[in-house]
């Protein structure tokens, strides 16, 4: 079964956040919005009934479902038959494009009736007052728990990020009541409050044995085709003995010479980002954006850094890769309207190393990750190619000159 998502895509000029200015440059990131998926954390007793509704839905077709959108699908998947559900409901008649409170069981027959009708699950009833759930607090990040127990928030949907114990990461969604009754489960570890990406597994799809073993981002890495993967010191590759630059500040300079950390954010993940001669231009751009983002990036690297960032000015850092060092290296494209990794055809989507999963997984089995046609893909930078080095690449994976050059505000 195949699901609609709609997907808003809106680039914002992100700070110098990685190892240094250019770094985890000021890449232009991008926020999506995508459709919210509700779930429910189930009881046993409800299991037989869910899976009778679960087979009325599987009986539909395929062809009914574009119009019975994602969330609706997973909440009627996880509910019991005769708990009601606040549905939005269109193009059926004027006076039916408005909430209506239906059962589970009656979403389904009334849409096996109306197949051409949108249908959206907007909130889930409490089952109890709200002083009565048991919410582990410490679990979430932030403080948005506290104002869904709002009773005028308590019954809308959420979409949130979840760590396991086993340090995967999924997403989950529901109500409040919901977010309570997870935080109960010991296999959570912490439920993050910002929104997740859409391509991340649902709590419930795990089998109850991996959410609290070792995840190993082994199965996603067996995902990538050879061709993608290679040395930096194989034959055909250009990476060994490559000159490269940086863009930063003066008072970053000693932190990046003491090797590549994996922080900061950006189109290629966290790492030092470096870009090759022919692009020396975009690090230069970003050495002098790298002003506005000091203190944000000083908080990074301070351990490495000078005392002041006060007096601190823009500077072009030139070094080589060492061509005595072999590295791993993962080559992928990212592109700007890519819904989903690909890693089958190295495509990257623009945001996905906001997938914890997909940038361990990175950081775990490369030493440099080459992306390209950022450019050419429509993403706001001018180069199609840079390179990120991890942390793993160790202090000498780029021989660096002594002095850097001054880069003009």
């Amino acid at each position: 079964m195949k699901s609609i998502k709609r997907i808003l895509v809106i680039f914002v000029l992100s700070g110098v956040n990685s190892t240094k200015s250019f770094a985890g440059p000021p890449f232009f990131l991008c926020s999506v919005l995508f459709e919210k998926v509700g779930q429910n954390h189930l009881e046993h007793q409800a299991f037989l009934s869910t899976r009778k509704l679960e087979s009325q839905l599987s009986s539909l077709g395929d062809k009914f479902y574009p119009a019975l959108d994602s969330r609706t699908v997973k909440v009627l998947r996880d509910l019991p038959p005769q708990r009601k559900v606040w549905v939005k409901i269109d193009g059926v008649s004027p006076s039916k494009n408005k909430e209506e409170l239906m059962s589970a069981e009656d979403v389904v027959k009334f849409y096996e009736t109306h197949p051409t009708a949108t249908f959206k699950v907007t909130r889930i009833p409490r089952t109890k007052d709200l002083n009565e759930f048991r919410i582990q607090a410490s679990k979430f990040e932030g403080a948005w728990h506290e104002k869904s127990m709002n009773p005028e928030y308590a019954e809308f949907i959420s979409d949130r990020m979840v760590e396991l114990e086993s340090g995967e990461f999924v997403r989950f969604s529901g109500s409040i009541e919901q977010f309570a009754e997870l935080s109960n489960d010991p296999s959570v570890r912490r439920i993050f409050e910002k929104e997740p990406p859409s391509w991340l597994r649902y709590f419930t799809e795990l089998p109850v044995a991996s959410r609290s073993g070792a995840f190993d981002t082994a199965t996603l890495y067996s995902k990538i085709p050879k061709k993608f993967i290679y040395n930096s010191r194989d034959a055909g590759s250009d990476i060994s003995n490559m000159v490269v630059y940086h863009g930063t500040l003066n008072t970053f300079e000693n932190a990046v010479k003491m090797g590549p950390k994996n922080v900061g954010s950006g189109f290629g993940g966290r790492g030092l980002y470096v870009a090759q001669e022919s692009d020396k231009g975009v690090a230069e751009f970003f050495a002098v954006y790298a002003k506005q983002n000091a203190k944000s990036r000083l908080s990074e690297v301070a351990q490495f850094a000078d005392a002041t960032i006060d007096n601190a000015k823009p500077v072009l850092m030139r070094g080589r890769v060492n061509p005595n060092r072999n590295l791993r290296v993962g080559k992928f494209k990212v592109h700007r309207d890519a819904p989903i990794p690909d890693l089958e055809n190295g495509i990257l989507p623009a945001r996905w190393a906001q997938d914890p999963n997909l940038s361990k997984m990175m950081e775990d089995y490369f030493d440099i990750v080459e992306i390209t046609e950022m450019k050419t893909s429509g993403l706001a930078v001018d180069a199609d190619r840079v390179l990120v080095f991890h942390e793993s690449a160790g202090r000498d994976a780029i021989i660096w000159e002594p002095t850097s050059t001054p880069v003009k505000n």
